[in-house]
């Protein structure tokens, strides 16, 4: 399977960004945490964007306040953990996490291809207000 940089992900999901931004303006804002040193890690393409997507769907679009969004990688014991949060209205009931991830949706598809891809040890996990995937290094 093709792999891509995290840093060439991050590329792709503010280009995606830009085009939203002139749509929503202030309604929405991108903070990337990204320590340098996490740039070069290895992941399957086109993960993150449908993640910032959901966020921009379910966050801003749904809501007159403004959405933040966040995106946050370390690298805990030889697992990057990436996290896609917003200051949107969240999961309700993130426990339940099974009707998120059917087929047909984007969660589905970066869950398969995040477990496919490194052998169901990198996971995607649902937050109260976004996703974190584990990915082993």
């Amino acid at each position: 399977q093709e792999m891509v940089t995290l840093e060439e992900e991050i590329s792709s999901v503010k280009t995606y960004y830009a085009i939203e931004k002139a749509r929503f303006g202030d309604r929405i804002e991108l903070i990337v945490t990204i320590p340098d040193e996490l740039m070069a890690v290895s992941l399957p393409p086109l993960v993150l964007q449908p993640l910032v997507e959901n966020a921009i769907k379910h966050g801003a679009s749904n809501s007159s306040e403004p959405c933040r969004i966040e995106i946050t990688a370390l690298d805990t014991n030889g697992v990057i953990e990436i996290s896609v949060t917003d200051t949107g209205s969240g999961f309700d009931e993130p426990e339940m996490s099974d009707r998120y991830f059917v087929s047909g949706h984007g969660l589905h598809n970066v869950k398969e291809r995040v477990e496919s891809t490194f052998y169901r040890s990198g996971s995607v996990d649902l937050l109260e207000n976004g996703v974190k995937m584990k990915l082993p290094l």
